[in-house]
């Protein structure tokens, strides 16, 4: 799409894996600022703060105040290392609070890891998991 001539016959959507590469690579094969025009807004996507189900805190104060009383011990799942996902739990370290990452392949793997109890909690999409949490 980057190498396409502008000539109005090539369409491609953007998602945020794009946005996020151009500022966290060095190199790209594309500048998403100067290669492509934005024509619209396709889509949004909510995120949901999801914890495995014995979590003891019910409310991001509560979260907010245990990791701040015991730095990395909370444990959080993305679908990915440099994902949305991910940075969606980075905003804690605006509040002072370090948790782990633990980075999976996708957000099955991550939901999953929070269902069996190996993570604490994920931040993930609203259709991601609608199906295992409604």
């Amino acid at each position: 799409m980057a190498r396409a001539d502008k000539d109005g016959y090539t369409l491609g959507i953007m998602t945020a894996g794009q946005i996020i590469a151009a500022t966290t690579k060095k190199t790209l094969r594309y500048d998403a600022l100067a290669d492509f025009d934005p024509v619209s807004l396709v889509a949004t996507a909510s995120l949901l703060i999801v914890a495995r189900p014995d979590f003891p805190f019910s409310s991001v104060n509560e979260l907010v105040a245990a990791a701040k009383a015991e730095p990395g011990k909370i444990v959080f799942a993305s679908s990915g290392f440099g994902a949305t996902q991910h940075f969606s739990a980075d905003f804690m370290q605006i509040a002072g609070i370090k948790m782990v990452h633990v980075p999976f392949r996708n957000s099955p793997e991550a939901i999953s890891s929070v269902l069996g109890r190996q993570v604490d909690m994920l931040f993930d999409t609203v259709s991601a998991l609608i199906g295992p949490i409604w």
